[in-house]
């Protein structure tokens, strides 16, 4: 599933890791939000941002980000090995490829949600 939606104000939930926004109400589910810059280590954005809703499993997780610039289907062959990038630990990357002239990161999901949401 591939959703983007303006981010809406969040319940804190007491004692969650800090990656952990709250939860949220998404026409009738309840969402974990998940702050996508605390997870990479990276300086929250001035930017409201955007949610993006990711299936993982029966689960489903709003993960927080800059901005949305493209949704594209790649084949995996055009996908290489991940390789050392700047800004960004090379264990949450699955991949890297490039679309269009222009090179992009696909991120590991699980590397990057399972330590929180266990």
């Amino acid at each position: 599933m591939r959703e983007i939606l303006p981010v809406p104000p969040a319940t804190r939930v007491p004692g969650a890791p800090e990656q952990v926004v709250g939860l949220i109400n998404v026409r009738g589910r309840i969402i974990t939000l998940v702050d996508a810059h605390k997870c990479l280590g990276q300086r929250l954005q001035d930017t409201a941002g955007s949610l993006v809703l990711l299936e993982l499993g029966s689960r489903t997780v709003g993960l927080i980000v800059d901005e949305v610039i493209d949704l594209i289907s790649v084949a995996e062959g055009m996908l290489a090995e991940r390789d050392g990038l700047p800004g960004i630990e090379a264990e949450f990357v699955r991949a890297v490829g490039q679309q269009g002239g222009e090179s992009f990161a696909l991120l590991d999901t699980e590397a990057l949600l399972s330590p929180i949401l266990h």
